[in-house]
């Protein structure tokens, strides 16, 4: 049954007088969230399991609204059952490369931290006072004077016992020295000289017995010393004990409850008690020398004290829900965290003060949100993710260590606990390829959140879809609509999804355009956006894109590209193909010829032949000789030769939509039939000749009205389609308006014979009881041209 389609079915306008309101100005704002019940379930779920694995992956088409809705779904659900914590790293005073860390309840951190820094100031204070004190000066005093008097004690009396043998010791500032005596008096060297060798033998003899008691006094005197620095030690140490532990027991009671803080201010009291020499360092030392100076700068005077630092790579002291991470440049560092370095005289050094935080340590306790494209990108950004996921840490490692590339010494942070839902956005094509080919990735995101193209339209719909563009003007601050203005928008909402039953959840889309009609409306000072900014803006929107098809249909204009809108011609038809050039989306006739003649061969796809041809539209041609094979040739082998090419084509060409016009071509080939060249047709068809549904149908009808148009001002042309794309239509206005004049009609049918009495002028032509077709129908004349060419191959007669 042939359908000639009414006005109606062409384009379905928007009802407006559901609309109670003059201008969007009065409806109410709204958050309401639009045909995405099924993603928001999925998330819902997602985020409501707290085992391992349950992190969520979001998928669907640019522009319907996935970041938006799930900013809002997740600032909600971070007001709930949450526990955040600030993360520090501290000095691991047992091995410095492996810093700890503290997990402290949020504000705890920065407070622990300020504790800290007042607790070293407060050392810095103390302990060089509790060597001022009067007590440990005199306690120092007396040790040194009993030491200095053990001393003098030795030296003098071995000075006395030397001189009894005419040997004089003297301390000088250059050391001991050790002279002979002559009546109480030393000798010079020409005195020692004049003396006899009797006498000089025995002074040098005394000389060497006494130096060695001199070489023996000065051991008792570092023994005498040696004693002196241990008692002093444990002197120094009962002060220092007794400072420090004063000091450390106020901290150390703030912070009883935390076991983890408890034990590292245990090190920490040991280590000042071991390394207190460094509170007593004088500030004012090496002033005097100015290279002295300088180079106190460059020692570790400042830096001693900076172990006893609180590094905070995660402060949540002022967040007030769970974090909520946008993570937009996925790189290793930047997720994970990293560890800096700084030139110190030349060489690069490092401690825990300089680990810094990642995106997966911020987000921790709550959620981290990953573009799926960005993160594929980063050089093992997806590997490192996984890893950590599967450990449930967070552990700080370069790239190189990661991958074992490097043997240098460098810090080894303990791991932080992983407490993040992770939530990954892309494309469905980037869900199937990780789901099909990575085994991780479907233990690890078990859930998946679809999001929705288009929603059903009704006046429901309809009404809900106006209060949220409703809403966007409002974000936008954009001028309201009028109710045609608004029903102008949900008529372009269907003609974005091409389908008439349906609106698009692409609201990028729809605000791009609102953006475009606001400024046309306010170019007139208007205070409405009214109908005709739409149309002026979707029309403004068509033409600063067209360069190339303006180009392409004045080719076909001059005849350059060669097609007919009059007559007919036997094996030529006008196929419809779609263009597309980035945003913009066109059609053209294409002149679809065949030939065919006595042969084996079959079916020859030109296309195909030259590589020109995709997967899909080989197929179609491969169902078209089936299609043939099972209505013409029950009882004898098919002898055909055909070939079909789309003519001055010289791009690849793929899709099955033309599968119906190229059937129509063979027929007309084969029989001899011309076929009408002021109707172009799309659709595909399967081995029963039934017609199915294809893309694009609206931008192939145009395509053809506008090539109609361009040759003759006064044209009488026809499409046909697919019945099952009658609820694809929203054709633009000027075709409309050239279907109301009868000049250009739209024809749906369902079965390839449909179309035959349109195009052909003939019946098609049912096989009857009999098992033949009625004579002088297209199908008789077809099948008897193919017994010809079998007998013509084979040499003798067929019995039909």
């Amino acid at each position: 049954m042939i359908k000639l389609l009414k006005l109606n079915q062409l384009y379905t306008k928007c009802d407006t007088s559901i609309f109670k309101f003059r201008t969007t100005e009065q409806l109410k704002i709204t958050n309401k969230i639009l045909g995405q019940d099924r993603a928001l379930n999925s998330i819902d779920t997602a985020l409501g399991i707290k085992h391992e694995g349950y992190n969520l992956f979001i998928m669907g088409n640019s522009g319907v609204g996935k970041h938006s809705l799930l900013d809002k779904i997740l600032k909600e659900k971070s007001k709930k059952d949450f526990v955040l914590h600030d993360w520090c790293y501290v000095n691991n005073f047992t091995e410095d490369t492996k810093p700890l860390v503290l997990k402290l309840p949020a504000g705890v951190g920065t407070r622990f931290k300020k504790d800290m820094q007042n607790l070293i100031k407060n050392l810095q204070e103390k302990i060089p006072q509790t060597f001022k004190q009067k007590e440990y000066i005199t306690i120092r005093k007396n040790l040194e004077d009993k030491m200095k008097e053990d001393q003098d004690y030795l030296f003098y009396k071995l000075k006395d016992e030397a001189k009894k043998d005419d040997i004089f010791i003297n301390d000088t500032t250059s050391g001991i020295t050790i002279s002979p005596l002559k009546d109480g008096k030393t000798l010079s060297a020409e005195e020692f000289q004049s003396l006899n060798i009797t006498q000089r033998e025995v002074i040098e003899k005394n000389i060497i017995f006494y130096k060695a008691k001199v070489d023996a006094n000065s051991k008792l005197e570092m023994a005498f010393s040696k004693s002196f620095i241990e008692d002093m030690k444990e002197i120094d140490s009962g002060f220092i004990d007794d400072v420090v532990q004063k000091s450390m027991k106020v901290i150390k009671e703030k912070y009883k409850s935390y076991e983890n803080v408890i034990s590292y201010l245990d090190e920490v009291e040991d280590d000042v008690i071991e390394n207190f020499e460094d509170f007593t360092i004088d500030e004012n030392a090496g002033t005097e020398n100015p290279m002295e100076a300088l180079f106190a700068q460059n020692v570790d005077q400042s830096a001693s004290f900076e172990i006893y630092n609180v590094n905070i790579i995660v402060n949540n002291t002022k967040q007030k829900t769970a974090p909520i991470v946008y993570e937009h440049n996925p790189t290793y560092s930047n997720l994970f965290g990293r560890i800096e370095h700084v030139n110190h005289m030349g060489t690069l050094t490092t401690d825990f003060n300089f680990i810094k935080a990642g995106a997966l340590h911020r987000a921790n306790g709550g959620y981290l949100v990953i573009d799926a494209r960005a993160l594929l990108f980063q050089p093992y950004s997806w590997e490192g993710l996984k890893r950590m996921l599967h450990s449930g840490e967070i552990h700080l490692e370069t790239i190189e260590e990661s991958m074992g590339l490097t043997n240098s010494v460098t810090l080894n942070p303990q791991s932080i606990e992983l407490e993040t839902k992770i939530i990954l956005v892309g494309s469905r094509y980037i869900y199937y390829l990780l789901f099909d080919e990575d085994e991780d990735f479907k233990r690890l995101f078990k859930i998946e959140a679809d999001f929705e193209d288009k929603t059903f339209r009704d006046n429901d719909a309809i009404i809900s879809y106006g209060n949220i563009i409703a809403s966007l003007i409002d974000k936008y601050s954009l001028l309201p609509l009028t109710k045609k203005a608004l029903g102008r928008i949900v008529e372009f909402s269907s003609r974005l999804v091409n389908d008439s039953t349906s609106l698009s959840l692409d609201f990028s889309s729809i605000i791009d355009l609102l953006h475009e009609s606001n400024l046309i409306a306010k170019r007139r000072k208007a205070k409405t956006i009214k109908n005709e900014d739409i149309l002026e803006a979707l029309d403004s929107r068509a033409k600063r894109s067209q360069r190339i098809k303006d180009e392409i249909y004045k080719e076909i204009k001059d005849e350059t590209i060669l097609i007919d809108t009059n007559g007919s011609k036997v094996g030529q038809i006008n196929g419809l193909t779609v263009i597309d050039y980035g945003n913009f989306v066109f059609s053209m006739p294409v002149k679809i010829s065949a030939l065919t003649r006595v042969g084996k061969e079959g079916v020859v796809d030109i296309e195909r032949e030259v590589d020109l041809s995709g997967a899909i539209h080989s197929k179609g041609v491969m169902i078209l000789s089936s299609f043939l094979a099972a209505r013409y040739s029950h009882d004898f082998s098919m002898s055909l030769s055909a070939s079909l090419v789309f003519e001055q084509s010289y791009s690849p060409i793929d899709g099955d939509s033309a599968s119906l016009a190229e059937l129509y071509t063979l027929l007309s080939s084969i029989s001899n039939i011309p076929i009408k060249q002021n109707f172009a047709l799309t659709g595909s068809i399967n081995q029963n000749g039934q017609v199915q549904a294809i893309g694009g149908v609206n931008e192939k009808i145009e395509g053809f009205y506008d090539v109609c148009k361009l040759k003759d001002e006064n044209f009488n042309a026809s499409v046909i389609i697919p019945f099952s794309n009658i609820k694809n239509l929203m054709l633009k206005e000027e075709v409309l308006n050239s279907v109301r004049k009868g000049q250009f009609r739209i024809y749906a049918i369902k079965h390839v014979d449909e179309g035959v009495k349109l195009l052909m002028d003939i019946d098609a032509g049912v096989r009857g009881a009999s098992g033949k077709f009625p004579k002088n129908s297209l199908n008789y004349l077809v099948e008897n041209r193919l017994i010809e060419f079998s007998e013509l191959s084979l040499g003798k007669k067929i019995s039909k």
